[in-house]
């Protein structure tokens, strides 16, 4: 591993680095170890009692591999321990990981807890043999919720389920939220996007405000699958504000559902009714309020993935101003105010009337060292 720290709070702050070409290969070491886990920084939090919880900023990590678990980062909570960083500004690229979480593995498992805040990140290019491509949370008899604001998730490639994450819920708790979320450009087996897995007696209800998911590919699932296991298992996600269009899957465009009983509100879907998104064995989906069904967002120019919306678009102003205040995040993924002319718009990107040209989704790291791994 590069970068080592063990039982850290806030006060370690690592501003500025990129770090890169980490290798975490030694077969002969348990799983979940340094040795083959977390090649560019593993954060141990673990066993009761105790925390590790730095301050990531500006940082990008890059073409970083690992046999185990998280290629780039890897945060072990569990055992009653706990291990929440902050994450702002960082770029997780062309990082791999064989067993799970191709970027970050978040392991709360046992009793443990790890409950990450990714601010402002962008996550592309990442890969894994098994699931959670993106991100990986092991909420296995604990809790793994990250907080994802204003993140993006681009060409992530599994080959299991879960292109930008799965969440692990089974006898613990996985349920992350996502404000202002963009998910692109997946092509894979199952769960293009987001896997939900709460089993026996867990729970992975994720919360999706304000987000777009476009041009994802799957068999089955192409953007979020929820399967809550048996009737044990508890798989609740919610989505508000959401835009669906462009989603290739044989079996659920939008929700693969088994077991499940998600719910969607003022959000843009590409089929024709409700019954149309709940497909799936034995799972219920509730469709409230605002729903747009077949109505193209008219993105500004997703041929070059620029997903904001035209001045004619009819998802300006049409969503729910009470999920921007339960999200409690006030501006878009450009760092625009996120309520421009009095009500909130669809996806993840607020129309601005008076012509405003947007910065870049991600800020770029700037005056930037490198820890080069060997």
């Amino acid at each position: 591993n590069i970068v080592y720290t063990r039982y850290v709070s806030a006060a370690t702050k690592v501003d500025g680095f990129t770090i890169r070409g980490g290798n975490a290969t030694d077969e002969n070491s348990p799983w979940g170890s340094r040795g083959n886990s977390g090649a560019a920084w593993i954060n141990i939090g673990s066993l009761r009692g105790n925390q590790s919880n730095p301050s990531i900023v500006n940082c990008q990590f890059e073409d970083n591999f690992a046999i185990g678990f998280g290629g780039a980062l890897y945060n072990i909570g569990d055992f009653h321990g706990q291990s929440s960083p902050e994450i702002i500004n960082c770029r997780f690229v062309n990082n791999r990981a064989e067993q799970g979480g191709g970027a970050v593995y978040n392991n709360g498992s046992l009793e443990g807890e790890s409950k990450a805040l990714f601010l402002n990140c962008h996550f592309e290019g990442n890969q894994t043999g098994n699931s959670g491509a993106g991100v990986y949370n092991n909420g296995l008899n604990g809790e793994a919720s990250p907080i994802l604001i204003n993140c993006l998730f681009k060409d992530n490639h599994c080959d299991s389920y879960g292109g930008a994450m799965y969440n692990l819920g089974k006898s613990g708790a996985s349920s992350p939220n996502f404000p202002n979320c963009v998910f692109i450009h997946y092509e894979g087996y199952a769960a293009g996007c987001v896997y939900n897995l709460g089993s026996e007696y867990g729970n992975s209800s994720p919360a999706f405000t304000n987000c777009t998911f476009y041009n994802n590919r799957a068999e089955i699932g192409a953007c979020i699958y929820n399967q809550g296991g048996d009737s044990t298992g508890t798989s609740a996600t919610h989505v508000s504000n959401s835009i669906f269009w462009g989603n290739v899957a044989s079996f659920g465009e939008i929700f693969q559902n088994s077991y499940a009983s998600p719910s969607i509100q003022y959000s843009m879907v590409q089929v024709a009714n409700c019954a149309a998104l709940n497909t799936g064995l034995n799972g219920s989906l509730e469709c409230g309020d605002g729903l747009l069904f077949g109505r193209d967002p008219a993105f500004a120019n997703p041929a070059a993935d620029n997903l904001r919306l035209k001045e004619t678009s009819v998802g300006i102003d049409v969503g729910s101003n009470a999920a921007i205040r339960f999200t409690g995040v006030a501006v878009d993924i450009d760092s625009l105010l996120r309520i421009w002319n009095g009500t909130v718009d669809l996806g993840a990107y607020e129309y601005n009337s008076d012509g405003y040209i947007a910065p870049s989704v991600v800020q770029q790291p700037v005056n930037q060292r490198v820890c080069q791994g060997e």
